[in-house]
């Protein structure tokens, strides 16, 4: 750091350990604690000065009391303080997630933003450090308005090294802010300063003993010191005669309050007005209170209450401003707000001083404040609605039930949107008991039931279902949305699902008022619950994606027709397609920041990747996905993320990597479906490189689950031939005939070749254990070529590595050896390492000569001619007229057929 900075008088201790905080590699937060009027303040402008001048980046920032029900309002002046060009260096979907926040743009939808801001705001932070050190110096952090807090604590938790964060926080410290970061109690000013403190006020003629006593009436409390020591110099009521009565405390609160008494009112008023608006300028004060503020605000500037900087006002110490509001009778504080109300300032703000200027009920005000409410939960500000909405409920007469009911569903549906879970299911239960039955309590009923689900499990949260139908009455809208929640929040069957999703639509068509987003849903809901059956993909799903293309609020990315749509293709086998949507949803989450959404899309991103061979690809999509479920705090996604990425580990062949993240998602809480797919992932890790034994007790998970469930779909099936497989490997061969007859028949059921595959591999595993090499040979044959009819490479190289063990085996070289090449160089293509390694082992074992180019066929020898003379596989298929993925499969045999790895090698052969 930097020396012969002024420093503040005594503090030369807490002065030296905050220097030593910014200069620990990854320190982290550190929060300078204590009651009002220590002197925090003073101890955070001191550090923020030898930070700037030391090079570093420094962003200060000064939360007031009034700013708490402003949603953003902190996270406006952080991002104000960085500069426009860290904001407009961001990737767009970051800096669309804040600009909503900050209302520059217009959001892309309810609620999409809760959990894109605070990423958006870590990255910021951390671009921000990356050119030179970054503090945030953040004044009376215990007022920083919820939205802000929640964005602040997740990415300084996230950030260490370049940025610190450095916050005053009064005392007592709530539990959430001191699990922010280390403490720093700042304690009574020393006895030596804090009488050569008072003696600044008194004068120096003064004597010792006088400021001696009036530092210790402080008890060492500085700002408290300096308020008695004007009241003694000016004989006022606290006078040096009763300095030994005083409880500091109340002295420092009757001594402010003394000191804004006593100002003319015409300065009161306008000091009351500033303490009452989030961001007071003279502009605004005088609108309120007329000609001659700034006149005033001179006399307040001169009596050491307010500081000025331009047309920006703000208190010199927030005991000042709460002073003066406390001072007002409740008649006069609802006449300020309601000057406030007529000023041009943010429609939040102007409904919260709407709000505070009524008394008692008012349907019109309520209307506002709930407007505003929506407005807030648009632009991801979840508990600023929620407080928002639970004025509008509160300012509605009685006598307006379906506006309180509706009111009332909105706090709830903005506390889980905020996470709070069980705050949401008071607020709901408590206005359901309100009601009697009837739309509005079954309207309640069904947004409880969404809640209870995540709380209390599925039995709950279906009771309450069936509750909000049976309250529906002759409310078709009311009785569609309880039928779809039936769908969502039970575990019924696919034929119950399906029956309570037609119901809904029968319900929406045959209504006089029609309801497009719940139609979509309806139909998504009969299309999934269809494909569940075992029906292929059908065509409501294309009716749903077109209505949710009108819609000016769609469902998040990951519940969008268009995602499901894709995930389901791509189970039956439509694996280009099912590609190129997946990439296009994945493009629109990140563009409306929906990163909730993202965690899935990226899954199932991963998955194709590593079916079509993109290994290192579909590696980097899970972890991204299984790192967003974490930091997102995603309960219920990190089950599922955590497979693809074990997933993605074994195609790799990274044993202990798969291993450390499928234990990690096993000690969470899952539900049985998330238990299931990692079960799979789990079992097809250790089948094909750890512990037979452990793969099967983890695939019988996901068969317990598959036969308990009428399902015929293609992706709850997909994990039997790695259970037959597990069941060969640990000698139940009895059963592995058993299930293996029951994967043929779902083959023959699905009519997918990716089914067949499945069977035809397992068939020849049990064949080989078996001594049947031939009958093997060939089952294997026929998997592989099923597996590259779909587009399937990665299962069709690594079938390749077991069909050339069994060619081995039943001494059959030449081909073994040309299979076996083929493999490792698509193995090698792919970034399949540990299956290289595998194949070349088998390679190794191998005995026999290459084959020759002369056993090449005619397509395959125009490929290889075009490629050695230095045409790309692309160049090559326009200039045969033929597909890419032709091209890379003769290339592949050209390979394994001449004895080489490389196209260099190719071109060194054959010419």
């Amino acid at each position: 750091m930097v020396d012969n900075l002024p420093e503040p008088l005594g503090r030369e201790d807490e002065i030296a350990v905050l220097v030593d905080h910014l200069g620990t590699a990854g320190a982290g937060a550190l929060l300078l604690t204590g009651p009002a009027g220590i002197g925090k303040t003073t101890l955070l402008a001191a550090l923020a000065r030898r930070a700037e001048v030391a090079g570093r980046c420094v962003v200060r920032v000064r939360a007031t009391e009034i700013e708490q029900s402003l949603p953003y309002v902190t996270l406006g002046d952080v991002v104000a303080g960085l500069g426009p060009a860290h904001l407009d260096g961001l990737p767009a979907h970051h800096r669309a997630a804040l600009e909503v926040a900050l209302l520059t743009r217009a959001p892309a939808g309810a609620g999409a933003t809760v959990a894109a801001v605070p990423v958006a705001l870590r990255e910021l932070l951390e671009r921000a450090g990356r050119d030179r050190p970054l503090l945030l110096a953040v004044d009376d952090l215990q007022w920083v308005d919820r939205e802000s807090l929640v964005a602040l604590t997740y990415a300084v938790r996230r950030l260490r090294g370049r940025v610190s964060l450095v916050a005053t926080v009064r005392e007592p410290v709530e539990e959430e802010l001191a699990a922010l970061g280390d403490r720093l109690a700042v304690g009574p000013l020393p006895v030596d300063a804090g009488v050569r403190l008072v003696r600044s006020v008194l004068g120096e003629p003064s004597s010792y003993s006088l400021a001696l006593r009036v530092h210790r009436a402080a008890s060492g409390n500085p700002m408290l010191a300096l308020e008695l020591a004007r009241a003694v110099a000016e004989q006022s009521e606290w006078s040096s005669d009763r300095l030994s009565e005083l409880v500091p405390s109340d002295a420092l609160a009757g001594s402010v309050a003394e000191r804004v008494s006593s100002l003319p009112d015409a300065v009161r008023d306008v000091l009351a007005h500033a303490a009452a608006v989030a961001r007071p300028t003279v502009d605004l004060l005088t609108r309120c209170c007329g000609p001659g503020v700034a006149e005033h605000l001179a006399e307040a500037r001169r009596a050491g209450l307010v500081l000025t900087s331009g047309s920006a006002v703000r208190f010199a110490h927030p005991l000042y401003a709460a002073a003066l509001l406390g001072d007002l009778a409740p008649a006069d504080r609802r006449a300020v707000h309601r000057r406030l109300a007529e000023l041009p300032l943010e429609e939040e703000e102007l409904a919260w001083h709407r709000a505070r200027a009524c008394e008692g009920t008012d349907a019109e005000v309520a209307a506002v404040v709930e407007r505003a409410a929506l407005r807030a939960r648009g632009r991801g500000a979840p508990h600023g609605a929620a407080e928002l909405g639970a004025l509008a409920r509160d300012l509605t007469p009685l006598e307006h039930v379906a506006d309180r009911a509706r009111r009332g569903r909105l706090v709830g549906a903005s506390l889980v949107d905020a996470g709070d879970l069980h705050g949401a299911r008071d607020v709901l239960e408590r206005l359901r008991d309100e009601l009697a039955p009837g739309a509005d309590r079954a309207t309640t009923r069904v947004s409880l039931s969404e809640v209870l689900y995540e709380l209390e499990g599925p039995t709950t949260a279906e009771r309450e279902a069936r509750a909000a139908l049976q309250e529906a009455g002759d409310a078709p809208l009311v009785a569609a949305a309880a039928h779809l929640a039936l769908v969502d929040r039970s575990h019924a069957d696919a034929a119950e699902r399906l029956s309570h999703a037609r119901e809904a639509l029968t319900l929406l068509s045959a209504g006089p008022e029609d309801d497009p987003r719940l139609r979509a849903q309806a139909l998504r809901e009969i299309a999934l619950a269809r494909f569940h059956r075992g029906d292929g993909m059908p065509a409501e799903i294309l009716e749903a994606m077109e209505l949710e293309r009108t819609l000016a609020d769609p469902p998040p990315v990951a519940w969008a027709a268009e995602t499901c749509y894709a995930e389901c293709i791509k189970y039956l086998d439509r694996l280009d397609e099912a590609d190129t949507l997946l990439d296009t949803c994945h493009a629109r989450a990140e563009q409306v920041g929906d990163l909730a959404s993202l965690v899935d899309v990226l899954g199932h991103r991963a998955e194709l990747a590593l079916w079509l061979g993109r290994v290192e690809e579909g590696g980097r999509l899970a972890t991204r996905a299984r790192t967003l479920a974490e930091e997102l705090e995603q309960h219920g996604r990190v089950g599922i993320a955590a497979a693809f990425a074990v997933l993605a580990a074994a195609h790799a062949g990274d044993l202990p990597a798969g291993r450390r993240e499928g234990q990690l998602a096993a000690d969470a809480e899952l539900d049985e479906w998330s238990c299931a797919m990692l079960a799979h992932a789990r079992g097809r890790l250790e089948l094909w490189w750890g512990d037979a034994e452990e793969a099967r007790r983890q695939l019988e998970t996901c068969d317990r689950l598959a036969r308990s469930r009428e399902l015929s779909v293609p992706r709850q099936w997909r994990y039997l031939g790695d259970f037959v497989e597990a069941l060969v490997a640990t000698g139940e061969r009895c059963r592995a005939r058993e299930r293996l007859e029951d994967l043929r028949a779902w083959a023959a059921v699905t009519g997918l070749s990716s089914s067949a595959g499945m069977a035809r591999r397992a068939a020849g595993v049990l064949a080989e254990a078996e001594g049947d090499l031939d009958r093997a040979a060939q089952e294997l044959e026929a998997a592989v070529a099923a597996f590259a009819s779909v587009g399937m490479r990665f299962h069709a190289a690594r079938t390749r590595v077991t069909l050339g063990a069994v060619l081995r085996r039943a001494r059959r070289r030449r081909l073994a050896r040309e299979t076996l090449t083929a493999a490792v160089l698509d193995l090698r293509e792919m970034g399949a390492l540990g299956w290289v390694a595998t194949a070349e082992s088998e390679l190794a074992r191998v005995s026999g000569r290459a084959g020759s180019a002369g056993a090449l066929t005619p397509a395959e020898e125009q490929v290889a001619t075009l490629v050695v003379q230095g045409l790309s596989n692309k160049e090559v298929a326009a200039a045969l007229s033929i597909s890419l993925r032709t091209v890379e499969a003769h290339l592949t045999r050209v390979y394994a057929k001449v004895g080489v790895r490389s196209r260099a090698g190719l071109a060194s052969r054959l010419r």
